[in-house]
This record gives C-alpha cells, sequence and structure tokens, in this order.
C-alpha cells in the first residue's frame, strides 16, 4: 500500500549508499522511508561504465536490496534498456532481477538522440 509512504531517491546510487550503509538504514526508519529507489541501470559492469556509474558490485545490490528488504523498507531499482544493450546484456540483467526473487523494479528506456 503506497498512500501511507514516504519515498525518497537515493541519487547517488548504489555506491553511495554502500559506503554509507552502516550509517544509513536507521535514519531512513526514523523518518518513516518505506520505499527507496537505487540507480542500477543494469546487471553489465561494461554498461554501466557507459553511463558513468560509480563502480559497484551485483552482489551489493543484492545485500543493499536484502537488507532493505529485512527492515521493512523496498528497495527498488531504477533499470535501463539503452541502444548499447544486447541479448546478453538483457539476460544478465534478467538473471540479477530473478536472483532470490528480488522483482521491485523500474525498467526505462535510455535512446540517445542526435
Amino acid at each position: 500500500n503506497r498512500n501511507d509512504s514516504t519515498y525518497i531517491a537515493i541519487c547517488g546510487g548504489v555506491r553511495t549508499f554502500t559506503e554509507k550503509i552502516g550509517n544509513l538504514w536507521q535514519p531512513l526508519i526514523d523518518k518513516g522511508i518505506k520505499e527507496i529507489w537505487i540507480g542500477v541501470e543494469s546487471a553489465d559492469s561494461n554498461l554501466r561504465d557507459k553511463y558513468n556509474k560509480p563502480k559497484f558490485t551485483n552482489e551489493e545490490v543484492i545485500e543493499i536490496t536484502k537488507k532493505g528488504h529485512l527492515l521493512g523498507i523496498n528497495v527498488c531499482w531504477f533499470l535501463v534498456d539503452g541502444d548499447e544493450d544486447t541479448e546478453f546484456t538483457r539476460l544478465k540483467t534478467y538473471n540479477l532481477i530473478k536472483k532470490d526473487h528480488l522483482f521491485s523494479v523500474h525498467i526505462g528506456e535510455h535512446r540517445s538522440y542526435t
């Protein structure tokens, strides 16, 4: 039920959240935050590099998501299906989503316009 939720976007993405993970959960809980969104973009680190994402691992994404869920915070992911994606990178991302039945995701499109 989203009607009684408070939302926040962690703009720094996975790296920011990972670096502050020990100190970040309790203030979010204290403020009544029920859902956060993190910029995962893709399970493929080469594509994340093209999106200028700070380095993080898929394991860190899973760790953050599981920890949030254990604490009652729905952790959602921003994902991108860009021009550079291939069947392989899409499958890799799909498998990351499926891992441990983590399925709260927002799938968006990124297209280059020139």
